[in-house]
């Protein structure tokens, strides 16, 4: 009885993050709509100073002042945030389901195998393309 309490309300908690994902795909959509379409616009220049997040490297992006106006650089800074935000919005998602699936039946059954299995899956495609969007553009536009 206790444990389905804590599964409830872990799946609320869950849902609140979720939503807070997709605030924050919004807010990075209209960021880099903005910086492609409108580079010298006052909503561009409120979001700062283009500064991408890698996981493998630490830059200082104040050296390369015009890899950043860069539209290509953009946009494929755009695709890789893209899938990156748009992978853990589906992992959420899938892990909301399976906590709701717990709640009201035991842990293997048919919907938490498939459940599971998405979440596999999403992880290889997804965290692929993440993870190749990142790696193209260091190959790109950082030659070591």
């Amino acid at each position: 009885m206790r444990s389905k309490k804590i599964l409830n309300i872990s799946s609320k908690i869950v849902l609140l993050l979720l939503s807070l994902l997709l605030l924050v795909l919004l807010i990075e959509l209209l960021e880099f709509f903005s910086r492609i379409f409108y580079p010298t616009s006052g909503l561009t220049e409120s979001f700062g100073i283009l500064e991408p997040v890698f996981s493998f490297l630490n830059i200082h992006f104040y050296q390369e002042p015009v890899l950043y106006s860069n539209t290509n650089f953009i946009i494929l800074t755009l695709m890789n945030r893209i899938t990156t935000v748009t992978f853990a919005i589906i992992l959420i998602w899938l892990i909301y389901k399976l906590l709701r699936n717990l709640t009201k039946d035991k842990f293997f059954t048919m919907k938490n195998v498939a459940i599971i299995r998405n979440l596999g899956i999403n992880a290889i495609i997804l965290g692929s393309i993440s993870n190749f969007t990142e790696d193209f553009y260091y190959q790109r536009f950082f030659v070591f």
